[in-house]
């Protein structure tokens, strides 16, 4: 039914616009450990378009943010404790560890094992000029695997309201 009556001077907001959101494939295979995570390619499913230099990501806005990853990868022999970190920062410059991952291959019948690996982790973007994400693996011989076109390796961004 309507609204009948003095109201008070009440207002009603219109509803928000929905979720802001990105996502990014790893395009290049790579074997190994890497810090950066390089070789980048931004998918057409997104509402917001980050910016990515050499592994480095950039916020297209403040605000809390949960950043997903995923690596899938194979290897034939043992890979033991394989890292998978999100790495952050807040004055663009100093990266630390955010969170972080592990797993392991042990290898007894040879030839190639397959594994994935994911990790999360909402991050605070309170300045976009200094508030920075970048993603590394470490202590691996792990062949992760890559496609522009399928989410092999990939990450996801998803803004879940302001700051």
């Amino acid at each position: 039914s309507a609204q009948s009556g003095n109201t008070g001077g009440l207002t009603w907001a219109a509803a928000g616009g929905g979720l802001d959101f990105a996502q990014w494939r790893v395009n290049t295979g790579f074997a190994g450990g890497a810090d950066p995570i390089t070789n980048w390619t931004e998918t057409s499913e997104k509402n917001v378009t980050f910016s990515e230099s050499s592994g480095i990501f950039t916020f297209p806005s403040t605000g809390y943010w949960e950043i997903f990853i995923q690596l899938y990868g194979y290897y034939n022999g043992d890979s033991d404790n394989a890292e998978l970190h999100i790495m952050g920062t807040y004055n663009n410059s100093s990266y630390t560890t955010r969170a972080q991952s592990y797993t392991s291959l042990n290898n007894d019948d040879g030839g190639n094992l397959y594994t994935s690996i994911a990790v999360t982790r909402i991050f605070d973007v309170t300045d976009t000029s200094n508030a920075k994400i970048k993603f590394k693996t470490a202590n691996t011989s792990i062949n992760w695997a890559a496609d522009a076109s399928y989410n092999y390796s990939y990450a996801t961004f998803k803004k879940l309201g302001d700051t």
